[in-house]
């Protein structure tokens, strides 16, 4: 499985890359802070919502701090064969504190 940082996402998107942003985080971590246009399925309904997740596509998942990420990432690659599928490395935390300053934290 691939990963990504947080400096490096900002800047696909920034160069207007087309990327999915995976949210799998629980509904009320949504509730404090999100990222724009992310699409959320927590991670315990991934199973049920694969065919929600374009496959042909760049795909960042994150949560948190990157653990329950990495467990989604490496079960859509290796179940589903999702092949451009990326961990986003500390998670949305990782995000507030690099690039979106303004961000809750949590």
């Amino acid at each position: 499985m691939k990963s990504i940082t947080a400096t490096e996402l900002y800047r696909k998107l920034k160069s207007g890359e087309d990327i999915l942003l995976l949210d799998v985080r629980d509904h009320p971590e949504v509730e404090i802070c999100c990222m724009e246009n992310a699409l959320h399925i927590p991670s315990d309904e991934i199973p049920n919502n694969v065919e929600k997740i374009p496959g042909d596509m760049m795909t960042v998942v994150f949560c948190h701090e990157g653990m329950r990420s990495f467990m989604v990432a490496d079960y859509l690659e290796h179940h589903f064969g999702f092949t451009e599928i990326y961990n986003l490395v500390g998670g949305i935390d990782a995000w507030a504190q690099q690039i979106d300053g303004k961000m809750t934290r949590y």
